[in-house]
């Protein structure tokens, strides 16, 4: 099942414009079994990526713990705390009074993308349970530093004071990790995809405001919809052939006589098919749990510009704008699963639309890994 999953995925970012930024735009390129690496030429403007996952270099990464545990005020404290479009912050731990928060501040002259991730989160999910990651040339010279724990992703260049692994760790406050992974720097591609197939659907959520210009999140997850689709036929398919052959089965096993051992065989072919059928439909289910909320944003798109989605508490958290909020907020509160839709702040308006922030409840919610 999970090869059946990282398809699906990988068939996702596929259909998915994705570049690299590290001084130069460079286009990925993902094929069935192999990844290249594009240079591009900006003055040309031939290609303006989807999603474009920028360089250790071109951004500044902290963690910073607040006196906090209430997460309306911490947001709005780091409201306070946020500039312009191109910074982004990452509630990830809340314990002991205290809230460890990632910020991410990009540079001002990345090329414009609808999405921008930080080289380093991206590299961090290479590996489902890794803790610490080392970047390195073909000659093991350091080229990045990566710790990846509750409190949050740290991360650095090699430097004269910062030269090693230890003093990295040293310099953050971390203890040493027992889970060291090695990347080699010539592959930093494949990494990249690999770690992108890693990301969950929150974790995308949260750089979805780091752009240079508005993000389209109709666009940027038609692909997501696409291989859901996809996925589910297949499963549909795969599960329907099962069945016929369970039922193929069954009937061959009512109808032999004779040899003891040929019918127990075939009880067993049986009794694995069976297995079979019930873990693809444990699939089909999950990804029908997992893409409710995109069922309920086809109809959104229809009717309000939608600007950011949020999944904080379990309550999914949409700001956006429309020429009429109440309509908007009636559609959530009329579809299949939703219960508690309200405003959380009340509806403002600008010249032709209604500005608005609503919540609510939806059953059988993705849950947050």
């Amino acid at each position: 099942m999970p090869k059946l999953l990282d398809k699906i995925k990988r068939y996702v970012l596929t259909k998915v414009s994705i570049g690299y930024f590290d001084g130069e735009l460079k286009k990925i390129v993902l094929k069935r079994s192999d990844v290249t690496v594009e240079s591009i030429d900006l003055d040309k403007g031939q290609f303006k990526p989807l999603v474009l996952i920028v360089s250790r270099d071109f951004y500044q990464e902290k963690v910073r713990s607040y006196p906090l545990v209430n997460k309306k005020e911490l947001n709005k404290l780091l409201a306070l705390d946020k500039h312009n479009n191109n910074t982004c912050f990452s509630i990830n731990d809340i314990e002991d009074n205290q809230s460890w928060v990632n910020k991410w501040q990009f540079d001002a002259d990345i090329p414009k993308a609808n999405l921008l991730l930080p080289e380093s989160v991206v590299l961090s999910h290479v590996f489902a349970n890794s803790g610490e990651l080392e970047l390195v040339d073909k000659f093991g010279r350091s080229k990045l530093f990566i710790v990846n724990n509750l409190k949050g992703v740290y991360s650095a260049r090699p430097t004269s004071v910062i030269s090693n692994r230890a003093l990295f760790r040293h310099s953050c406050g971390v203890g040493e990790s027992n889970n060291l992974k090695t990347l080699e720097f010539s592959d930093v591609a494949k990494h990249l995809v690999n770690g992108l197939m890693n990301l969950s659907i929150p974790k995308w959520l949260i750089f979805n405001n780091l752009s240079n210009e508005q993000t389209n999140i109709a666009i940027l997850f038609r692909p997501i919809l696409i291989g859901l689709g996809v996925g589910l036929s297949y499963l549909m398919l795969t599960s329907a052939y099962l069945g016929y052959r369970h039922w193929q089965l069954t009937d061959q096993i009512a109808n032999t006589s004779g040899d003891l051992q040929q019918a127990l065989t075939l009880q067993n072919k049986n009794d694995s098919l069976l297995s079979n059928i019930l873990n693809y439909q444990a699939v089909s289910s999950e990804f029908n749990y997992s893409s409710d909320i995109w069922g309920l944003m086809l109809p959104l798109f229809k009717k309000a510009r939608i600007s950011r989605i949020q999944l904080e508490n379990g309550r999914y958290i949409l700001r956006g704008e429309a020429k009429q909020a109440t309509e908007v907020l009636s559609t959530i509160a009329n579809y299949k699963g939703v219960s508690d839709a309200k405003f959380d702040l009340p509806v403002s308006k600008t010249r032709s639309e209604e500005r608005f922030v609503v919540s609510f409840v939806m059953q059988n919610t993705l849950s947050v890994q």
